[in-house]
């Protein structure tokens, strides 16, 4: 008898799932080990049975105005622009809770920690005066962030104005998913595992929203651009934030000091943005099940930032 681990994919990210007792004597055909497709981190088994929040978060100094929908809640202070009126702020809540909504209910997603506890997910106005901080000339950007002790969306006046009907943008569309794509990070960030892995919350992050797109909508056209330095470099490693560098070498798995090798100077254009190709849980949603990019953020406890190796040491063969 010998106990092997069998894979399609390099490294030990399915060891769990295709550790096998293989019996075969010499000359026998090779058949392929079947492997468990109900790898899943089962969102009401392990959080429980999640309600919409009813409070707000009354911790952050500055905010002068808040509204909320049925999941989230949008803050600002007092250099709130014009432009960024009721209807808009009503805009904003209604596309976060549409498609949050979406990704709890039909496709086993959990809220982030905030609504977890009872309030609301929160989306803060950048540079209006909040807590949140920025200058009021801060116009462009959004990302997800700490605020109030919470994950939460901090966002500046370009995306926020993209949810306006009056607004001229060209890439308004585009702008409003993306403010999506930062509340999937503290939706994420509500999980216990991967949060060290910085290029799978990323990777992780666009194949959610790809997800949701094809389930919903039945829009398949997510894996285009975000995807492009994979196809075009496919010798990288998975675990790479930063992609292939100018001076040959390839980023950590995190950005910048913490090994991910991005200096401003180091990077080349589109391959230095591999962070966001979802090619890899494509592959695990695709050929193990959906269900397994949810258990890798349930799974990976982040005793090192090299998500393959976590799995090898926590969830393989050798457990």
């Amino acid at each position: 008898m010998q106990k092997s681990c069998l894979g399609l994919i390099p490294g030990a990210v399915l060891s769990a799932a295709l550790c096998v007792h293989v019996y075969a004597a010499s000359g026998d055909a090779y058949t392929w080990p079947g492997y468990r497709s109900d790898l899943d981190y089962d969102t009401k088994s392990n959080l429980g049975d999640i309600q919409p929040p009813t409070k707000f978060n009354n911790n952050c100094s500055g905010v002068t105005g808040k509204k909320a929908g049925k999941w989230w809640a949008f803050y600002w202070g007092k250099d709130r622009d014009t432009r960024i009126t009721d209807v808009t702020i009503d805009s904003i809540l209604k596309k976060y809770d549409t498609d949050f909504e979406y990704l709890y209910n039909e496709m086993g997603w959990a809220p982030d920690a905030q609504a977890q506890e009872g309030q609301y997910s929160a989306v803060y106005y950048y540079g209006s005066g909040t807590c949140a901080g920025g200058a009021k000339d801060d116009t462009t950007g959004g990302w997800q962030t700490w605020v109030a002790g919470y994950t939460a969306v901090a966002a500046s006046f370009y995306p926020l104005y993209s949810f306006n009907t009056s607004c001229p943008y060209r890439d308004r569309v585009a702008q409003m998913d993306a403010m999506i794509h930062e509340g999937i990070h503290s939706m994420t960030n509500g999980y216990p595992g991967a949060k060290d892995a910085h290029w799978f919350q990323e990777a992780g992050n666009t194949w959610i929203q790809q997800d949701m797109f094809s389930h919903r909508d039945g829009v398949y056209s997510g894996m285009g651009f975000l995807n492009a330095a994979t196809v075009i470099a496919p010798f990288m490693p998975i675990e790479t934030y930063s992609g292939w560098l100018i001076d040959g070498t390839f980023g950590g798995p995190g950005g910048g000091a913490d090994g991910g090798g991005v200096t401003g100077k180091n990077q080349r254009y589109l391959l230095g943005g591999s962070q966001y190709s979802n090619i890899f849980p494509t592959f695990i949603g695709t050929w193990i099940g959906t269900g397994a990019v949810r258990w890798i953020y349930g799974n990976a406890y982040g005793k090192t930032k090299y998500l393959l190796e976590t799995y090898g040491l926590d969830k393989g063969c050798d457990a």
